[in-house]
This record gives structure tokens, C-alpha cells and sequence, in this order.
């Protein structure tokens, strides 16, 4: 009884960690641009003009040479002190 309940339990935190994410994605391409629960059709329209606006390219660039470089960072510090542990 208590794996069901721990399986159960499991995909209920799933579900309220990935639930809002697959609605999100999905409501991305509502072509409503004013009420987005309303649904007015399926579109790609604003991911065109994500794709054109130069500014948040721009961020998208700046955000992910961040993480990269925090990561690689990251990496090197807990290797060195990791090899110094033992």
C-alpha cells in the first residue's frame, strides 16, 4: 500500500511542476492577442516576431553565456576541490 500511495504521491508533484509548463507551451500559440484563455486559433505568429526582435535575442545570448560560463566556473572550483578532498 504505501508504494502505491509514494507512486501516486510522485506523480502528483510531477503533475504540479510539469502541468504548468505543458500549459504554458500550448497557450504560446493562441493567436488571441488580448485574452489568452480565450482560444482563437492555433498560430506561430509570436514566435516570428520573438525571433525578430534583436533586444531579446540579445538577453537570450547574454543569459546563456552566463549559465554556460557559471557552470564551467562551477565545474572547475568543485573538481579542484574534489581532488583536494581525497
Amino acid at each position: 500500500m504505501t508504494r502505491v500511495f509514494k507512486t501516486l504521491y510522485a506523480f502528483m508533484i510531477y503533475g504540479l511542476l510539469y502541468l504548468p509548463i505543458i500549459v504554458l507551451i500550448i497557450y504560446s500559440f493562441n493567436d488571441s492577442r488580448y485574452n489568452p484563455v480565450a482560444w482563437q486559433g492555433f498560430t506561430t505568429r509570436w514566435y516570428v516576431e520573438l525571433l525578430g526582435n534583436g533586444q531579446l535575442l540579445n538577453a537570450a545570448f547574454n543569459s546563456s553565456l552566463v549559465a554556460f560560463m557559471s557552470a564551467t566556473i562551477a565545474t572547475i572550483i568543485s573538481t579542484f576541490g574534489a581532488v583536494g578532498f581525497f
